[in-house]
């Protein structure tokens, strides 16, 4: 791809920005900070917790669990599917 290609995607996506709501505005800014951060930490695997990470996220996993702080996958899936659809 050639810079003036590139550059014209960059202003064709500027223009689709300027023409969002504020609503739609956040969930952009949050999807691209999201994807920022993600480039910035990608390693081999999306996700390589070493021993202690992941007995913490265990810990935390067990503790919500135990407060009831949890969905079943088919709730999960309904709750997808609606935010889906709100796109």
């Amino acid at each position: 791809m050639t810079t003036m290609e590139l550059n014209l995607r960059k202003k064709y996506l500027y223009d689709l920005i300027k023409g969002m709501d504020e609503e739609r505005l956040s969930k952009v800014e949050t999807y691209i900070k999201r994807l920022c951060l993600a480039k910035q930490k990608e390693s081999l695997y999306p996700w390589a917790p070493d021993e202690a990470e992941l007995t913490c996220k265990i810990a935390e996993s067990e503790v919500d669990f135990n407060n009831g702080d949890y969905c079943t996958q088919k709730a999960l899936k309904k709750k997808l599917q609606k935010k889906l659809a709100s796109w």
